[in-house]
């Protein structure tokens, strides 16, 4: 019998206010609640910030979950996000079901150097129609940005795939969004609410269907701290995420449990798959290949990441999202793909805050006894408490120990270099790897995907790429420090030991 798990982030929402100006922080569940594994971990095994809808009337009245439009029903309010959505009828008029637009903005300012396609029947044209008419009493309805329309999709249910409770006569194919994908302005992306997907971006002049909303502005961005151990924060959702800075894990569905279940990082044991609306909140769609801010995630892959969700209409299938533009689909379960491990963490910024430590020397680790919360980050403050000494930046849990000296510089409760008792000091899932090198500083060089040079400490040090194919020799180190490593691309590269490339020979 497997544990089930609830998780809610409780938050303040005001139910009346007339206009919400506030980017939505919280994202939520799923609504997966059926398993389909005896592994615990998959989505159905948690519950975090469960989907809550309010139907409204005219003018934002809460209405019971039983009206109708004939009890005056014309909205509903995403109660996690604070949203507000237009419903769909099967009357004569311009909110029924199948009416069908072309993206079109006029405004250069706004829509990525290409209107679209402006006709008279089109997206500009519906949304100025229900504010010049003040539609629920309002006059602020907008497209939905991709991340907005993505977050009512169920992914416990398909044609169609959201909760007809508060969703119904919402047809199957595309919605549009407002958000136009980095690398085509002719394009903007979709939502197929037959299953969920997100699209890579659909020709503005083709004829979709349109979802108002109003309510948060776009667009959400995560608001990330590096927690400088291997873990990054989103300090708005509180989830804690693994960086992957070095090595790309990749395992079929099944075995990404199995991963992230004996993960042990920055000193939890607490890791497991992201369901896929936690994993479409690290997406930047300002960006591409990755589209992600890989300042703070650097070394991620343009390809696909589990998510912890079956496909609702095809179990043998689980959700993933691809880095590379931000688009979601389904992945055959057997499959190996890119994994990034989450917790729970902390509260995020919704009506809580995070508890930040001092760091009075600067070393990125803080002090445990001196603490404040706060929703962002503090100057001074950082997100780590593991430092022993404060005072002393040359002592940090991500020092290089120097036996006998009697002085504890990693923070591990002894003055060795090595542990004495053969157990595991640290490790890298690295895959295939190429034999290492040790420079005399201590870094550890070791080929795979690329040149990877890894502190003593078992930290990412720097990752230079080799070529498509990573590295094909063991790496050797030069005299004067230069590493030299063959790549899949038949050139014999000299790399600087700060990871900058000297030369490369073919």
């Amino acid at each position: 019998m497997k544990k089930y798990f609830g998780i809610l982030l409780l938050f303040t929402i005001l139910l009346t206010t007339p206009i919400l100006s506030q980017a939505f922080t919280q994202w939520p569940d799923t609504g997966q609640t059926t398993s389909y594994t005896t592994t615990f971990g998959e989505d159905s095994d948690y519950n975090r910030n469960p989907q809550s809808y309010t139907k409204l009337s005219s003018g934002g009245v809460d209405l019971p979950d039983t009206a109708t439009s004939s009890d005056g029903w014309v909205m509903v309010k995403d109660n996690v996000t604070g949203l507000i959505w237009e419903i769909k009828t099967v009357d004569s008029s311009i909110h029924n079901k199948d009416n069908k637009y072309t993206w079109c903005d006029s405004n250069s300012a706004t829509n990525e150097g290409d209107s679209g396609t402006c006709n008279g029947t089109d997206t500009e044209t519906f949304i100025n129609t229900l504010n010049n008419g003040s539609f629920g009493s309002f006059t602020d309805w907008r497209m939905p940005t991709i991340k907005e329309l993505s977050t009512i999709v169920n992914y416990d249910s398909y044609n169609p795939a959201v909760d007809i409770t508060f969703f119904s006569n919402t047809s199957g194919p595309n919605y549009w969004s407002y958000t136009t994908p980095k690398n085509n302005a002719g394009q903007a992306m979709t939502v197929h609410f037959g299953k969920g997907d997100v699209s890579t971006g659909e020709n503005k002049s083709i004829t979709y269907y349109v979802r108002a909303v109003r309510g948060a502005q776009p667009e959400l961005v995560a608001n990330l701290v590096d927690n400088g151990d291997g873990t990054v924060t989103d300090a708005d959702t509180g989830l804690m995420w693994q960086q992957n800075k070095l090595i790309l894990e990749s395992h079929s569905w099944d075995s990404a449990f199995t991963y992230c279940k004996a993960l042990a990082l920055a000193g939890y044991n607490d890791w497991r798959l992201p369901d896929i609306n936690e994993l479409k909140s690290l997406v930047d769609y300002s960006k591409m290949t990755p589209s992600i801010d890989t300042t703070f995630f650097p070394n991620t892959s343009w390809y696909d990441y589990w998510s912890s969700t079956t496909g609702a209409d095809s179990t043998g299938d689980a959700w993933a999202v691809s880095s590379g533009f931000g688009s979601s689909r389904y992945r055959n379960k057997s499959k190996s793909k890119n994994i990034r491990a989450v917790r729970a963490g902390q509260s995020g910024s919704s009506g809580n805050s995070i508890i930040w430590y001092q760091d009075y020397d600067s070393d990125g680790y803080g002090n445990p006894n001196q603490d404040m919360s706060a929703s962002s980050q503090p100057s001074g403050y950082v997100f780590d408490n593991n430092d022993c000494d404060d005072t002393d930046a040359t002592i940090h849990p991500g020092a290089t120990e120097i036996a006998g000296d009697n002085i504890d510089q990693d923070c591990d409760g002894s003055d060795l270099a090595v542990p004495v008792d053969g157990t595991i000091k640290w490790k890298l899932g690295a895959g295939a790897v190429t034999s290492l090198a040790i420079g005399s500083n201590g870094t550890i060089y070791a080929g795979g995907a690329g040149l990877y040079a890894i502190n003593p400490e078992g930290t990412g040090k720097w990752f230079f790429s080799t070529g498509g194919g990573g590295s094909t020799a063991s790496p050797a180190i030069g005299s004067d420090g230069t590493i030299y490593v063959g790549g899949s691309d038949n050139h014999l590269y000299a790399i600087n030991p700060d990871g900058t490339e000297k030369w490369k020979f073919s």
